[in-house]
């Protein structure tokens, strides 16, 4: 048996616009739609359905897009103390329905490791370390509905590294996070939060390619909305950009202290490329660093 699933267009109703058949001097504007194998003209009722349904989706998929972020941000907080977060979660307009298999460990293993490879090839003109791979194992464990590779969420396998994890889960959708004051020196009593900008510019070229690597596997014809922000555990303290490379480590001067940051974000079209996902990523992460009055890291 072969099931085949045809989604609705994420953007009806589709309107055409032309020369009616029977009175070439008539103009139609009409929005037709398919019931089995014939094809009729919406009424206004059904217009207005078709708007409503359309908006709704929506509201849906940006609620779910939220609460996700919301979701990452709990677990990453809950096993971390005066740390300052990248929180990246990329999400499928049109996300794998559930008939379709769930991903094996051994695909999503392989997943990362391409997404690493295509992280590479971003960074040809930039410098830094990988963070992501860096820290994980690509030890995939099982979740809700998700596979799940970190480097803090099991006591047993915590090591003196930075703390990441990624989900992937089984619609398509990927969350990413990664500790961004790990190795950075914070004075005791201070209000300020340090955070890496390098790691953090690296880290979200390493999530926007691992978002692309999972969006050809699992849903290749959808576009995927991507947002990131930094979350902390102290809403008092402010935070503050940092340039570390390798032993150098400089607090970057004349730039705000914001105590929070308006998410970032961006969305990867159905067909992509390496200019394009740099470009996504270079979005995403101006976007957080502009906020401190940055215009690079």
């Amino acid at each position: 048996m072969l099931v085949v699933d045809v989604p609705p267009s994420g953007t009806a109703p589709h309107f055409q616009y032309g020369w009616e058949q029977k009175d070439k001097d008539r103009v139609t504007f009409n929005a037709p739609h398919r019931i089995n194998d014939e094809t009729f003209y919406m009424t206004e009722h059904q217009v207005a359905r078709a708007y409503q349904e359309r908006f709704t989706r929506q509201t849906a998929a940006d609620a779910l897009l939220q609460t996700r972020l919301d979701e990452l941000t709990e677990t990453v907080l809950a096993e971390s103390k005066d740390a300052a977060w990248l929180v990246v979660v990329a999400q499928p307009v049109r996300p794998a329905p559930r008939l379709v298999p769930a991903p094996t460990r051994a695909q999503t293993q392989d997943v990362l490791g391409r997404a690493v490879k295509t992280a590479g090839r971003l960074k040809d003109a930039f410098s830094g370390q990988t963070v992501i791979a860096n820290a994980l194992n690509n030890d995939m464990q099982v979740g809700l509905r998700r596979w799940i590779d970190s480097s803090f969420l099991v006591p047993e396998r915590r090591e003196d590294l930075r703390s990441v994890m990624v989900e992937l889960h089984h619609d398509g959708t990927v969350t990413a996070g990664v500790d961004l004051t790990h190795g950075l020196r914070r004075s005791a009593g201070s209000s300020v939060t340090p955070l890496n900008t390098v790691v953090l510019d690296n880290a979200v070229i390493e999530a926007v390619a691992l978002a692309a690597a999972f969006r050809s596997f699992r849903t290749p014809d959808s576009p995927v909305d991507i947002v990131a922000s930094i979350a902390k555990d102290n809403a008092d303290d402010r935070l503050a950009p940092v340039h570390k490379r390798y032993d150098d480590t400089q607090v970057i001067p004349d730039t705000r202290r914001p105590p929070r940051l308006l998410p970032a974000s961006t969305q990867l079209p159905p067909q992509t490329d390496d200019a394009v996902l740099r470009e996504s990523a270079h979005e995403l992460s101006t976007g957080l660093l502009h906020q401190f009055g940055l215009t690079h890291c």
